[in-house]
């Protein structure tokens, strides 16, 4: 992602990627979004979570360019295509979102337990 410069081609310099998430995030923090109940709406839970998820990615990503880790970097960005993924597909057919939501946000509970009783069961 980048921004045009001014002979219409893109500028995907890492200056310009800083710049447009800089912007996004400052775009969709004035709006003061705020999630509502996860057992009546729990796409808004699973929307929220995946954008803030996206956002600490990205930053995750910069900094390891920044750092000279670029195959790092490169890892980061594939976590962030599958939370653009996982919005896309549960967001497919609005008649099965709140569905999709749910089995989503269920399957993170689940999945946070059996890492914690491993965690815990080999201590």
């Amino acid at each position: 992602m980048g921004e045009m410069t001014l002979h219409g081609e893109w500028d995907v310099s890492l200056a310009a990627t800083i710049r447009r998430v800089d912007d996004l995030e400052t775009s969709i923090n004035a709006r003061s979004i705020h999630t509502r109940r996860p057992d009546l709406y729990p796409f808004d839970t699973v929307a929220g979570e995946t954008l803030a998820k996206a956002f600490s990615i990205c930053r995750a990503a910069i900094v390891l360019i920044q750092s000279g880790h670029p195959d790092e970097a490169f890892g980061m960005c594939r976590s962030l295509y599958e939370c653009s993924i996982t919005l896309r597909y549960i967001t497919a057919d609005i008649e099965r979102r709140d569905e999709r939501s749910m089995r989503f946000l269920k399957f993170g509970v689940d999945s946070k337990a059996f890492w914690g009783d491993m965690c815990l069961g080999s201590a």
